[in-house]
């Protein structure tokens, strides 16, 4: 979860890690307004015209594009949000997720997108083995 580590760091969720390479942007005196930047950066970029898109990690065979795009949307608007910190917060305190059917709430919802868009992970590939029989190995 690069991107959210650092958001995480900068809000004061999370400590940096001994090889993290965030000290000169965490210490620019621009540092606030970077931050702010990336908060509301798009976590998916979909470009009509070239049939192109674009996400840091990947997109769940089991999501069409049009659901990548609003679960993505969704997510950007609690990094965006006044209370983004609690966010986070809750995106690297709480237990893991493993499935769209494990998460009961709006937030683990969020926090599974987050996961799939921003890490897409060998633990999730096989959660998605497991639960829909995909295989995208």
């Amino acid at each position: 979860m690069g991107f959210l580590h650092l958001l995480a760091v900068a809000a004061r969720v999370r400590r940096s890690k001994k090889k993290d390479t965030l000290a000169p942007l965490l210490s620019a005196p621009d540092r606030d307004s970077l931050i702010d930047w990336l908060r509301h950066r798009p976590l998916i970029h979909y470009d009509k015209k070239r049939k192109v898109t674009m996400v840091h990690a990947g997109i769940p065979p089991i999501w069409t594009l049009k659901q990548a795009c609003l679960y993505a949307s969704k997510l950007e608007k609690a990094l965006q949000g006044e209370n983004y910190q609690e966010f986070l917060q809750f995106l690297f305190k709480s237990d893991s997720i493993n499935s769209m059917e494990e998460a009961y709430t709006r937030r683990a919802k969020l926090k599974l997108t987050a996961a799939y868009l921003t890490q897409m992970s060998e633990r999730l590939v096989a959660s998605l083995d497991i639960t829909y029989g995909v295989h995208g190995h």
